[in-house]
């Protein structure tokens, strides 16, 4: 019988262990094949956490193009600026288009607390933090001045965020409430609120934007009350202070 040498083993290995030779032989070939199916079963474990840091990311940051599939885009951020105080942002004329397909102007809200937010859909950075803690500022008010509180979400991207984008995104995200109102307006008019705001945004060559991450409270007049500045801030200061110039 031919002694089995360990270059031997390594070219049936190599091979596949095409000829078994002995018993020795044959239990090298067994535990090969029982290393092949513990590879393949981790490089599935593998795959299976990618999948579900994939679901994280989405949950956690990543916005879609409007109809559930990821844009990629993250942003760089800008400064905030000093927002318009002392004047309402009512005397604002220019009309707006909600992902509801409704018109009408910033005033449409006059006798309503508001809270204001200017996003992008496809962003996938700040923007879904944004949203979600204007919900967090939201729920944190009484819940008699919640039920008349509109939350108004402003579109930066006027081309691709149409009135269709924004429904499509609202349904995505699950800003179902009527208290909820995607805008869609023209280039001047959303310069214009973003400078009543103090937010800065931009427009950069690889098709980001590049903005200031703000969520506005706004009395009853239009007035602003309060900023939020950055994500994931408290938001107990803000709703207090909403709520004081409310009452």
């Amino acid at each position: 019988m031919k002694r089995c040498t360990r270059s031997d083993h390594l070219g049936g290995r190599i091979r596949g262990a095409g000829v078994i030779v002995g018993g020795r032989m044959l239990l090298t070939v067994v535990v090969l094949i029982v290393a092949v199916a513990a590879t393949g079963v981790a490089m599935d474990h593998d795959g299976m956490d990618a999948g579900r840091r994939d679901d994280r990311a989405m949950d956690s940051g990543a916005m879609d193009g409007g109809g559930g599939m990821p844009g990629g885009m993250v942003h760089e951020k800008l400064p905030a600026m000093d927002p318009l105080t002392g004047y309402s942002l009512y005397h604002l004329d220019a009309v707006w288009t909600d992902h509801r397909g409704d018109s009408f102007p910033l005033a449409h809200f006059r006798g309503r607390p508001v809270i204001v937010t200017m996003i992008f859909t496809r962003c996938m950075g700040s923007c879904p933090v944004l949203m979600q803690d204007a919900r967090r500022l939201y729920n944190e008010l009484p819940p008699e001045l919640r039920e008349e509180t509109a939350l108004l979400g402003i579109t930066f991207d006027h081309e691709y965020d149409t009135p269709e984008v924004l429904r499509s995104y609202a349904e995505y995200r699950h800003y179902n409430d009527p208290n909820w109102h995607f805008l869609h307006g023209d280039r001047g008019q959303i310069r214009e609120i973003a400078t009543a705001l103090g937010i800065q945004y931009s427009f950069r060559d690889n098709g980001m934007i590049a903005h200031t991450d703000r969520i506005v409270v706004l009395d009853r007049e239009g007035q602003i009350v309060d900023t939020l500045d950055g994500i994931l801030q408290p938001v107990q200061a803000a709703a207090q202070a909403l709520t004081a110039a409310v009452r």
